[in-house]
């Protein structure tokens, strides 16, 4: 699955112009609700010439948001990457009978 970037990097081996993710969301208990935090690791990578894969570990970007529940009160992309989020994962346990 290729995440393609808008701002890819750019060097003289190439431009890596995708993003492999590694991705965490984990419940926050609260006492009376359950919120969430996320973290991303955004890994750069490119094809080269022979198709084999050439990755840049040095620029990957950390993601993190330790309690998404309060940000997302402000930031529409978080609250709609988290609700994508959800409901992928509700669909994939219903459907998967879980």
């Amino acid at each position: 699955m290729a995440i393609i970037t808008n701002q890819p990097i750019l060097d003289s081996e190439g431009n890596y112009d995708k993003y492999g993710i590694n991705l965490a969301v984990s419940p926050m208990w609260k006492e009376d609700s359950i919120g969430i935090s996320v973290a991303m690791r955004l890994t750069p990578y490119r094809y080269n010439e022979e198709g084999k894969i050439e990755k840049l570990d040095d620029a990957a970007k950390a993601v993190v948001y330790g309690d998404a529940t309060a940000d997302m009160q402000n930031d529409p992309v978080l609250a709609k990457c988290v609700n994508d989020i959800s409901n992928a994962l509700q669909e994939f346990i219903t459907q998967k009978g879980i």
